[in-house]
């Protein structure tokens, strides 16, 4: 014990001079390798990279006619996705979150804007099979600003997409901004099943409530066989007389659940008969605020 403490003061007895030996024999090693390693390292990267180009030509003809597969199959699920959209039949079978899209699609929506959530998941996992661009957001209100400077600079109908619960309700500003303005925009959100309404579910809020005083109209999905429907009048209310939001709330087993899928014809709706041409006094009305008006500015 007491040569060891001298030689390496290790606690173990012996162990001191052993270390330092191998110690001294790491270093002598260390001083000896360094021209002899480099070389040793710079044959293996030229035979490691020269074995790598032989696998790669070898793989060559496999990876190519697999990239060709890969491309036939795109051809043919684009051809199978222009086949399913823009076709009307009687035995249609989808899910109601594929009629979701396909509406979207007949109504002429290339882009929208949302952020996913559990209840409109169904809905996003049919989205990969239309011509739609999605924009992911960073919060459900960006979504509907976005909607609605869509709609102002296209002229088009604005769509944001959220889930329930705080997904919904963090589309409230953007709602009443678009009602203020006049901007035509559809909101879709998300809902826990239909057997759970009422029963204060996780993440069930009352979106269509919420939203009555602040939009045109709003729609609870609550079967497949409503989507169609409701999405080309949804579209037709907000664009139609004095534009403006309208809101979708869809529960989840709507989006699950498969139905027969026929496009509607176009929406009468009782008691809805929006004027599209102002009235003779209305317009000298307005010519007369411009004519008295000191410095005039038209926002339209």
């Amino acid at each position: 014990g007491r040569d060891a403490r001298v030689h390496g003061g290790s606690c173990r007895a012996g162990s001191g001079p052993r270390r330092a030996d191998r110690a001294r024999a790491r270093r002598r090693r260390h001083h000896v390798r360094p021209g002899e390693a480099r070389t040793e390292r710079r044959a293996l990267s030229r035979g490691s990279r020269g074995e790598a180009g032989a696998v790669d030509a070898e793989a060559r003809p496999i990876q190519g006619r697999r990239l060709r597969e890969i491309r036939e199959a795109r051809v043919v699920r684009g051809a199978r996705r222009r086949d399913a959209v823009g076709v009307k039949g009687p035995h249609m079978k989808r899910t109601g979150g594929q009629i979701l899209w396909e509406s979207l699609v007949r109504e002429g929506v290339t882009c929208v804007f949302g952020y996913p959530g559990g209840a409109i998941l169904p809905a996003y996992d049919a989205m990969l099979d239309y011509p739609i661009r999605h924009i992911l957001v960073r919060h459900e209100q960006g979504a509907t600003h976005m909607a609605d400077g869509f709609a102002r600079a296209t002229g088009q109908v604005g769509v944001a997409i959220a889930t329930s619960g705080p997904g919904a309700t963090n589309m409230v500003t953007g709602i009443a901004t678009a009602m203020m303005d006049s901007v035509p925009i559809v909101c879709i959100t998300g809902q826990v099943g239909s057997k759970l309404i009422g029963s204060d579910a996780f993440q069930e809020t009352d979106i269509t409530g919420i939203t009555m005083p602040i939009t045109k109209h709003n729609y609870l999905v609550t079967r497949a066989d409503e989507v169609a429907r409701v999405v080309r009048e949804a579209f037709y209310v907000a664009r139609s007389g004095r534009p403006g939001p309208v809101l979708i709330d869809i529960t989840k087993d709507a989006q699950q659940s498969s139905t027969e899928f026929v496009w509607p014809d176009a929406p009468k709706l009782k008691g809805y008969r929006p004027a599209h041409r102002p009235l003779d006094r209305e317009i000298e009305h307005a010519l007369e605020l411009i004519h008295t008006a000191k410095r005039p500015v038209i926002l339209a």
